[in-house]
C-alpha cells in the first residue's frame, strides 16, 4: 500500500497519530503498551523498501476521511502479513489502527463519524480462537494449558529462578511480568497484594499450600521474589555459601545475584522447556496463567472472584479468553 500523493491539508494518519500522542489517553499508557502501538505506528508510516523484513505500509499521508480509509486497506494489511507469516503481528496492527480511528471519532479537525475499521483485530468467540474471519488472521492456536507432569518436567530441566517463576505463575495466575516484578513486600501473611502491570489493578491473592511451602522454603536474596541465581554449571566458582532450593537441589549462592530481565527469562524459559523435550512453540508461560485460574475454579470460585484475581474487567473477557472456565 502506498500514497505518494500529498494531501493539500494535513488531516492525513501522520498527523492523527502525533495528535493521538499528545492526549490524555496516551499519557495514561503504561511504557509497554506505548512501545507496542509505536511499532505499529512505525508499520503504517514507513516506508515500503526492497528486501525489507518488515512489513511497513507507507500510509502516512492518507487522508482521515471515509473517502480513502477503504476496508479494503485493512484488507491488504492483513493480506500483507499473512504472505509474511506474521499473523499476530496483522491482528495487532488492525486493533490498534481501529482503535486510533475510534479515538479519533467526533474530536474537533477530525472528519470521521463511523470507524471505518470496525471489526478489525476482534478475536473470535470460540473455545481456541481460531474461527475463520475476514477481519483476522488465523494464528498458533490456543496457549496450551499444562499438565502437572509438563509443569514438574520442566522444573526439572529449569533453575532456580525459572522453577521460582513456575510456581508463582501457576499459582497466582499471572502474567511473566507481573510474576517477575514481585517484591518479598508485595508478600504478607500467605497473601500476595500489587498491581497489574497491564491494567493497574489491585491484585490480592492468596497463596495456595503449595506455593506457600515453596515460599518459605526460597532464599530470600534480594528485594525480588524471582532472582537469577544460575545454579547450574556452577562447578569452579566462587561461592558465598550454599543450601538446599525448595525442589532438593544443592546451590551454591554467587557473591552477585540479580533479578532476571524479560530477555533473559525468555531465553533461560524456552531452553528449559526444549532440554524437557517440549515444543517451545506450544508451551508458553501464559499456559500456567491458564492453568492457574482452572484450578481457581477446581477449587469452587466463583468467576467473579477468578475475575478479581486474573484482571478481567469483564465477563465476556474472561469467556473469550478462558473459555475451560465457563
Amino acid at each position: 500500500i502506498s500514497t505518494a500523493t500529498p494531501k493539500s491539508n494535513n488531516k492525513n494518519l501522520e498527523n492523527l497519530i502525533k495528535d493521538f500522542k499528545n492526549s490524555v489517553r496516551w499519557i495514561a499508557f503504561k511504557p509497554k503498551t506505548k512501545d507496542a502501538y509505536n511499532n505499529t505506528f512505525d508499520r503504517l508510516t514507513l516506508p515500503i523498501t526492497p528486501n525489507d523484513k518488515s512489513v511497513n505500509f507507507d500510509l502516512g499521508s492518507i487522508g482521515i476521511n471515509h473517502k480513502e480509509l477503504k476496508r479494503e486497506i485493512a484488507d491488504e494489511i492483513l493480506r500483507q502479513f499473512s504472505i509474511a507469516k506474521q499473523p499476530a503481528q496483522g491482528n495487532q496492527v488492525l486493533k490498534h489502527l481501529k482503535a486510533l480511528m475510534k479515538w479519533s471519532l467526533g474530536r474537533s479537525g477530525w472528519q470521521l463519524d463511523f470507524n471505518p475499521f470496525s471489526g478489525y483485530g476482534n478475536t473470535p468467540v470460540d473455545p481456541d480462537n481460531q474461527r475463520p474471519s475476514d477481519y483476522r488472521l488465523i494464528t498458533n492456536g490456543s496457549i496450551h494449558n499444562w499438565s502437572d507432569q509438563e509443569i514438574d518436567l520442566v522444573k526439572k530441566h529449569g533453575c532456580l529462578g525459572i522453577q521460582t517463576m513456575i510456581e508463582l505463575g501457576r499459582g497466582l495466575a499471572q502474567s511473566n511480568y507481573d510474576c517477575m516484578n514481585l517484591l518479598w513486600s508485595n508478600y504478607k501473611n500467605g497473601s500476595f497484594y500489587f498491581n497489574r502491570e497491564k491494567t493497574n489493578a489491585l491484585i490480592i491473592v492468596k497463596a495456595n499450600l503449595r506455593l506457600k511451602s515453596f515460599l518459605d522454603k526460597l532464599p530470600k536474596v534480594g528485594i525480588t521474589i524471582v532472582m537469577n541465581h544460575d545454579y547450574w554449571g556452577f562447578k569452579g566458582k566462587e561461592s558465598v555459601g550454599e543450601f538446599y532450593t525448595p525442589t532438593g537441589e544443592l546451590y551454591q549462592m554467587k557473591k552477585e545475584i540479580r533479578p532476571f530481565t524479560q530477555d533473559l527469562f525468555y531465553k533461560k524459559f524456552q531452553r528449559s522447556v526444549k532440554k524437557a523435550g517440549l515444543d517451545s512453540k506450544k508451551y508458553k508461560f501464559h499456559g500456567l496463567r491458564y492453568r492457574g485460574l482452572t484450578e481457581l475454579a477446581e477449587a469452587g470460585c466463583t468467576v467473579y472472584e477468578i475475575m478479581a484475581i486474573s484482571g478481567h474487567k469483564s465477563l465476556a473477557m474472561i469467556a473469550v479468553s478462558y473459555t475451560h472456565l465457563r
